[in-house]
């Protein structure tokens, strides 16, 4: 015998707080990641690995997204280009691996909500 279905439509205050709160989270992942692309492209040109700020920022921004660039460093700095790389897809994986469990703990709540209460509850 199957379980009969409850409507359930998500209300205005609910559908509110779950955007404000992907907000929250894009904003302080934003914030984080140009800290961190601050930090390495300055990094890179206090140590003259490029000539400028802008090389300097642009490799960074396309290896965190793990694009790559033509852009080249020194010899002595080269695996720094992969290391920054497999910082932003841990950070991007994380971000994911987080919105994910919230998406699965509200599509557990909400499917909870239509089963029938059992004897014991």
């Amino acid at each position: 015998m199957q379980p009969e279905l409850t409507l359930y439509v998500a209300g205005f205050e609910e559908i509110a707080w779950g955007v404000a709160l992907v907000a929250i989270v894009m904003v302080l992942h934003g914030l984080g990641m140009v800290w961190t692309l601050r930090l390495v492209h300055g990094f890179l040109h206090w140590q003259r690995a490029l000539p400028n700020m802008s090389m300097a920022y642009y490799l960074s921004l396309l290896d965190y997204t793990t694009l790559g660039c033509e852009y080249d460093l020194p010899v002595r700095w080269r695996l720094l280009e992969g290391m920054i790389a497999i910082s932003g897809l841990m950070t991007f994986a994380w971000s994911t691996g987080v919105l994910f469990t919230l998406a699965q703990e509200f599509q557990a709540r909400v499917l909870a909500r239509g089963r029938p209460a059992s004897p014991g509850e």
